[in-house]
């Protein structure tokens, strides 16, 4: 039985929106990413909404608390 993955991807942007954070993955060298730098996000929990999951990443990945979060395109 095929059961999809839900993840979500994001960016931190600076308040003048000039700077963006980006994560340097480096933590498992067997990661598809590794040695790459990309934004925050990873897997939604069971009955998480992209917003609340994107809050959570954000603050485990980078120790960010957040309250605005913007979706600009969503894929499927």
């Amino acid at each position: 039985m095929y059961a999809p993955i839900l993840a979500t991807l994001g960016y931190v942007l600076s308040g003048d929106g000039l700077s963006v954070l980006m994560v340097h993955r480096n933590a498992r060298p067997q990661d598809h990413a590794y040695g790459k730098y990309n934004g925050l996000g990873g897997k939604m929990e069971p009955g998480e909404d992209l917003a609340a999951c994107m809050v959570r990443e954000i603050r485990e990945e980078a120790g960010i608390e957040t309250e605005l979060i913007a979706e600009l395109e969503r894929t499927e």
